[in-house]
């Protein structure tokens, strides 16, 4: 039985890369607004009332986004790489 160990370097595909950014991107709004509100305690129109805190957290929300897709694509293809 002769079995041949071949390297091959995977990476995540576009699609997987898009899957994780639009789960990270939901799971960030979720966060954001759950500090806006004060976990809930706020409406929905009372917690947006007010361009300058929106701003501040749709900020904080972009760069947050990005910074964790980063982090899950770059830990994914390092993981695969490994394999």
């Amino acid at each position: 039985m002769n079995q041949e160990m071949t390297s091959s370097s995977q990476s995540l595909t576009a699609l997987q890369i898009v899957i994780i950014s639009i789960s990270v991107l939901v799971f960030m709004l979720a966060i954001t607004y759950l500090i806006m509100s004060k976990f809930g305690s706020k409406t929905l129109v009372e917690t947006f009332y007010g361009a300058k805190p929106t701003a501040i957290y749709a900020v904080i929300n972009v760069v947050g986004t990005i910074l964790l897709v980063c982090a899950l694509v770059l830990s994914s293809n390092a993981l695969l790489s490994s394999i």
